[in-house]
């Protein structure tokens, strides 16, 4: 029996790829290594998106919370020997007093006494025109001890980039109504702040970094119902607004 011999087409080789399938390969694996490459890079910017919103919302919400508890506490005066409580109340600052030792003594030189006497803000250079928004567009929000001597500012930050505060006073219902509907005001006269019942406190803060593919039109409505925005720029921003009830008000 003859053996059968196999020949291969003329213009094709039987022992590899010619160079038009070769080129055709090499186009296929570039579109796929370009879709896998725009995947992942698309994965990092979401990633690093929410990176940052949880970053700014943990940062947001521990400012709150440490603000709260001091402001809750404000005119703690457990021996009722000085008359602390409130001692200066805007709507982009609060200053107080408190007796935190319980020894009858909210000024003076020991270390007690300074964290006895504190102020909520920025710091003026931040805020030069008092209206609670930083100049700078975000800033360092700031607990201040005023009742140190002329050698330390008393000055510490709580926060950075935060942009706005405001301090909204809910006042005692004197409303002969028998419904609760006590008035609200930023700028309360001092012979009003042994009515402060309560603090509502708006704080605005922004991202660290600034998100090219990110544009923020939208716009804030602090407690008091100012809108703070549009910012048109690429900054991401959260808003927390949390009623603090004065403790030791109206005893």
């Amino acid at each position: 029996m003859k053996s059968l011999k196999v020949i291969a087409p003329v213009g094709r080789s039987s022992n590899g790829f010619t160079l038009v399938e070769l080129l055709v390969t090499m186009a296929i694996s570039m579109v796929i290594v370009a879709a896998i490459f725009s995947t992942y890079l698309s994965q990092q910017k979401t990633q690093l998106a929410q990176h940052q919103v949880v970053e700014m919302q943990q940062n947001l919400r521990a400012l709150m919370t440490f603000l709260s508890s001091e402001i809750r506490l404000a005119g703690y005066d457990p021996d009722s020997v000085d008359n602390i409580g409130i001692i200066e109340a805007t709507k982009n600052t609060i200053r107080f007093t408190w007796d935190s030792d319980g020894n009858g003594i909210t000024s003076g030189s020991g270390d007690n006494e300074k964290e006895e006497d504190i102020e909520y803000g920025f710091a003026v250079a931040d805020d030069a025109d008092g209206d609670g928004q930083a100049d700078s567009g975000a800033a360092s929000f700031c607990r201040r001890r005023a009742n140190v001597d002329s050698s330390d500012t008393g000055f510490e930050s709580l926060a950075d980039n935060i942009v706005a505060v405001e301090f909204l006073y809910v006042m005692e219902d004197t409303n002969s109504n028998s419904i609760y509907d006590p008035e609200t005001t930023l700028s309360p006269a001092a012979s009003e702040f042994d009515d402060i019942r309560a603090v509502t406190i708006s704080l605005l803060a922004r991202a660290g970094r600034a998100d090219s593919d990110f544009l923020n039109t939208f716009s804030y409505t602090t407690a008091s119902g100012v809108i703070l925005g549009p910012y048109n720029d690429n900054y991401r921003r959260r808003m927390l607004v949390t009623k603090v009830k004065l403790r030791n008000s109206g005893l």
